[in-house]
């Protein structure tokens, strides 16, 4: 089954350098094949160079789900490479040899206001809620925390009492 998988690209587990989208097909006849929500998936692709820079290897599925044109969508948690050039090399095998797009990103941690300017009133009255560009599943899927246990569950009482 063909699915379109998109997951980051990290150079380190803080650092996205890139984000990865390309169809990959995967052994599963239907969506309630794919692992759920939470589970393990291990994209087939077979490359050895791939193999030496650590990747592919089990990634956290945040989502599946089945995109309006019939095409199967899964979002993964990413990829961890070791170091900027590493991330680099596996972002261009992804690319050449599986056929990816592949978007890099140059962070910068001291923007400045020309490199991104605050929204005009007009472009965030067109801006359209994610829950409806995305859909309501992806965005819980997103908006979940990652294996945190709510608060209930530890007994958070919302910080220390004054007196």
């Amino acid at each position: 089954m063909k699915v379109l998988a998109d997951f980051p690209i990290f150079d380190s587990p803080g650092t996205a350098r890139a984000n990865a989208k390309g169809v990959v097909e995967i052994d599963a006849v239907e969506i309630d094949a794919l692992p759920p929500d939470g589970g393990w998936l291990n994209l087939p692709l077979k490359s050895e160079e791939l193999k030496k820079l650590g990747f592919p290897y089990p990634m956290k599925v945040w989502c599946t789900r089945r995109l309006d044109e019939g095409d199967l969508f899964i979002l993964l948690d990413g990829v961890v490479a070791d170091g900027e050039g590493s991330a680099a090399r596996v972002a261009e095998i992804l690319k050449q040899e599986f056929g990816f797009d592949v978007d890099c990103y140059t962070p910068d941690p001291y923007m400045t206001d020309e490199e991104n300017p605050e929204l005009t009133p007009e472009q965030i009255a067109e801006m359209r809620p994610a829950a409806e560009v995305l859909g309501q599943d992806v965005v819980d899927a997103l908006m979940r925390g990652r294996g945190r246990p709510k608060s209930a569950q530890t007994k958070t009482t919302g910080g220390p009492k004054r007196g």
